[in-house]
This record gives C-alpha cells, sequence and structure tokens, in this order.
C-alpha cells in the first residue's frame, strides 16, 4: 500500500500542475499547456514516470500526452523547459521516437510545444545517433498526418529541425528559432548577436518564411493551433474537414461590386473579396507577413474546408516573385497530400522578371508552382476576378495544369498581354493591327474572357455576387474527386 500512496502523492503533484486560474495571463508550465491545447484541459499523460528511477524527480525534460481537439484525437509533446532548459537527452529522443510512431500508425495529428535548448549536452555522442532517429521519424511522417509545432522561448538545434521538418510553425511573438545559440554563433562566426537577431518572430516571418502564425502570449499562441487543426483531416486518407454551419449556400453579395475596381489595374484588397464569401466572413490566413503579394490560407464553404490562394494587389500588383512561388509551392504540396481543395482568387498581370529576382530563383520557384499544381489531385477551382496575363497564367490553376473549374468576373482579362500592350505590340504587323482596331471599333477587347470561353479554357463567366453560390455548388458535387494516378514518389514541402 505505500507504493500506491506514493503513486498517489506523484500523480497529485502533476494533477497540480495542470490547473489553470481563469485570469492566468502570465507563461503557461507545460502541463498547462497541454490543458490550453486539449478539449476541456483533459489529456492522457505517457511515459509518466520516465526518468524518475534516475533523479528521484517527475521531471525530466519532456512531458507526451494523447487528447481530443474539436472531438478527435491528437497526440503532443510538450518541453519541461524548467527542467534542463527543456534539452532533449537520450530518454527523450525515444519517448518522442515512439509518440511518431503511435500517431503515423494510428493515422493521428502530432503537435510539439517546443520550449528546448536542443540536445543534452551530458548525453554526449549518443544523442546525435538517438535525435537523427527522431528527425529520420519527422521525415517519415511528411505528407502522412499533420505535423504542427508552436515555440516558446527558445527552440534550438535538433529542436529546431523538427519544427522546421514538420508543416505549420506558430511562433509565440517572443519565442526565437535557431540553428545554435547565441554563444556557440560566436565563438563559430564572430557575430555578437541574440537569439531574437538570429531566428526571432521578424526572422522566420517576414525573410525566412519558416514560421506561419505568431501568437501573442502562450494561450493566444496554442488557440491557433486549435483553429489550425479544424481545417485539417486526421491524416492523407482521412475525408476533408466538414464542419456545420447556419449560413446560407444562397447568399449573394453585392457589396462586391463596390469592392472589385473596373479599372484592372487599380490596387485593391483581395482578402475583402475572400470573406465576404466564406462561411460566416472567416478566413484563416497563412503567413501573413511573408510574401504579402500571395495570400494563402484556409477558409470554409457550406462546411467544407478549402485552400485558399489569391493574388494581392496591393503588394507587387500581386505578380509573382521568388518568395510568392516559394509560398504557394508549399502551401498547395500540402493541399495535395491532405486531398484539400484548391480555390484560386486570380488577379495577376505577371512574374517579374528583374535580375534581382532571377538571381533569388524566379525560374526555380516558378518551376516548383508548376509542379505542385500538376501533383494536387483534390478538386481545383480558379476564378479570374481581374486579370491574368503571360506566362503567370500557367502558375495559377488553368485547366491545362488540371483546374477542375475556372469561372471569371464579366470584366476579367485574360491572354497573352493586356488589350493596351497587345495594340501596342502589333503596330509592326498590319494585318494584326487593323483585326485589333476593328475589333476596337465595336468596343471589343482582344483580353475579352468570351474568347478563352469560347475555346472552353473558362467553364462560365458568372456575376461577381454570386461567388458563394457557385464555389458551394462544385464543392457539393465534386469534393470527393481525387487525382489518382500520379506516382506517389514526390516532394512535399519542396523549399529550396
Amino acid at each position: 500500500m505505500k507504493e500506491i500512496e506514493k503513486i498517489k502523492e506523484l500523480n497529485q503533484i502533476i494533477d497540480n500542475e495542470k490547473k489553470l486560474s481563469d485570469n492566468q495571463t502570465s507563461k503557461l508550465n507545460p502541463r498547462q499547456r497541454l490543458a490550453v491545447l486539449f478539449d476541456n484541459g483533459e489529456y492522457k499523460e505517457l511515459f509518466k514516470f520516465a526518468g524518475f528511477s534516475k533523479n528521484k524527480s517527475i521531471k525530466d525534460g519532456l512531458i507526451c500526452a494523447f487528447g481530443n481537439i474539436h472531438s478527435k484525437p491528437v497526440v503532443a509533446y510538450a518541453n519541461e523547459f524548467d527542467y534542463q532548459g527543456g534539452s532533449v537527452g537520450v530518454l527523450q529522443a525515444k519517448q518522442i521516437s515512439e509518440l511518431y510512431r503511435l500517431a503515423r500508425q494510428s493515422g493521428l495529428p502530432i503537435i510539439a510545444l517546443s520550449e528546448s535548448g536542443g540536445a543534452r549536452l551530458s548525453d554526449a555522442e549518443k544523442i546525435m545517433e538517438d535525435f537523427a532517429e527522431t528527425l529520420k521519424n519527422a521525415v517519415f511522417c511528411s505528407g502522412v498526418i499533420p505535423q504542427i509545432t508552436a515555440t516558446f522561448g527558445v527552440c534550438i538545434g535538433a529542436s529546431a529541425f523538427m519544427a522546421t521538418l514538420g508543416d505549420f510553425i506558430v511562433m509565440e511573438e517572443n519565442s526565437s528559432l535557431c540553428i545554435s545559440g547565441a554563444s556557440v554563433n560566436k565563438i563559430a562566426t564572430g557575430e555578437d548577436v541574440t537569439e531574437k537577431e538570429m531566428g526571432g518572430v521578424e526572422v522566420h516571418t517576414k525573410h525566412s518564411g519558416s514560421a506561419h502564425f505568431v501568437g501573442k502570449g502562450d494561450k493566444n499562441t496554442i488557440e491557433i493551433i486549435r483553429d489550425l487543426i479544424s481545417y485539417l483531416p486526421q491524416n492523407n486518407h482521412d475525408k476533408n474537414s466538414v464542419l456545420k454551419t447556419n449560413d446560407s449556400i444562397t447568399r449573394r453579395e453585392e457589396s462586391v461590386y463596390d469592392i472589385v475596381p473596373q479599372n484592372i489595374f487599380k490596387p485593391f484588397d483581395i482578402k475583402k473579396v475572400i470573406n465576404l464569401f466564406t462561411d460566416d466572413n472567416i478566413f484563416f490566413e497563412v503567413q501573413k507577413e511573408f510574401a504579402p503579394n500571395l495570400v494563402t490560407g484556409f477558409a470554409r464553404f457550406n462546411g467544407v474546408s478549402v485552400g485558399i490562394v489569391a493574388n494581392q494587389s496591393l503588394h507587387l500588383a500581386g505578380s509573382f516573385d521568388s518568395k510568392g512561388s516559394r509560398k504557394m509551392a508549399r502551401f498547395v504540396n500540402f493541399l495535395s497530400v491532405f486531398n484539400i481543395p484548391l480555390l484560386t482568387f486570380v488577379d495577376i498581370p505577371g512574374a517579374i522578371p528583374t535580375v534581382k529576382e532571377h538571381k533569388e530563383g524566379i525560374l526555380l520557384h516558378g518551376a516548383q508552382v508548376l509542379q505542385s499544381l500538376g501533383h494536387h489531385r483534390a478538386l481545383k477551382i480558379g476564378i479570374v476576378v481581374r486579370k491574368c496575363f503571360g506566362g503567370a497564367y500557367c502558375m495559377i490553376n488553368p485547366k491545362s495544369s488540371g483546374g477542375d473549374f475556372i469561372f471569371a468576373y464579366p470584366n476579367s482579362a485574360l491572354g497573352i498581354m493586356s488589350d493596351e500592350a497587345m495594340t501596342s505590340v502589333v503596330r509592326q504587323d498590319s494585318l494584326l493591327k487593323d483585326k485589333i482596331e476593328n475589333m476596337h471599333k465595336t468596343g471589343e477587347r482582344t483580353d475579352n474572357p468570351i474568347f478563352s470561353a469560347s475555346e472552353a479554357f473558362i467553364d462560365d463567366i458568372i456575376d461577381p455576387a454570386d461567388t458563394r453560390i457557385e464555389i458551394i455548388q462544385v464543392l457539393n458535387a465534386f469534393n470527393s474527386k481525387k487525382f489518382i494516378d500520379i506516382p506517389d514518389k514526390w516532394l512535399n514541402n519542396q523549399q529550396l
């Protein structure tokens, strides 16, 4: 009985660590973070007494658990930052590897609440081999189950690689994500900088593109994960996420006429258009700060989760650049392996052809966009809001890239170039010049969407106010569509 009482005593210590006060705004401990993550604060710990006989304590640097998020099972782990800086030793690496095995074989998303100084130095070279095993498990889970990491405080070394091997990273606004600590960096390079300067929020949201979301404090950071999970399937064989909504499926939005300018070259905020048509006017944006000329994120239409890509004319006129191409390719690859429909709002004058962009790999990253579109297996819907010209036409979900349904607004413009540009270019070709002049006399344009529709490149030219209705009609009929005759061996989350 003495042993039972000892176990009860240890369990009581653990239960006390889970408790949250209603108005708590300070930094949470690892068990409190897990309580915020899981429904009703309830979860089951795994490896609860790992390391107990060694250090006579219930703390050993890591807590593993499973529970529900929105009533669906998920596995997670959290670093105990107050024990050796949340570092990962041999025993902790073994637990993470086992958790990944359970997640992969059970088809459950895995979430890391990471605050770790990296590998535990006291475990010497053995930890390097064991941490390599955990990294391998993360690789094997890519495209099989969703992998999400939230970073708090510092996340260094192998723990940072674990985060970037996953699908999404949520950074608490004061956290940092670094390949090594500041002291190691100073010894190796002579740079005297802080972890925040090396890998803070601004570095990874605006420049590297590694982070997808930023949270304000522990609770908000974890709530972002809960919101994100609601849009995702459990695994790559699961059905697409569907949530009930009371939003009307026949809702028209005539206010779109006031948002989209008649002048196709006048900038406007495409996010206002997206929000008009989604369920309850909610758009869950991904990578808001990175490559703002391209908007990515999740939304629902009649409860069905879709991934959205849209050109943002407020930045670079919505043109493709290297960063925007990387952003789109990675996002579309994620949608593809998890069979999430893709919806594009197209308003693009072309790709940026400067010397700088060529040096940064516009051709390479543009090719990755084409590859991601070609490999996308679920339903693809495109809406040409205003313009789509030149080589960018191939990079934004046309029929030739497997676009299933392509719609256009009446005032949109499609073609190899705009009507104005075409008129200027053909001055040396008398026959073509006469043809265009005759078209202009009748009030016609060379970039009129009716010409694309006449060649069956567009399914319909729709009333912009009916956008929501058109999208829902297609989703209701074709949401189960899968493209199955593509080889399985291709790169997910490709980002060079």
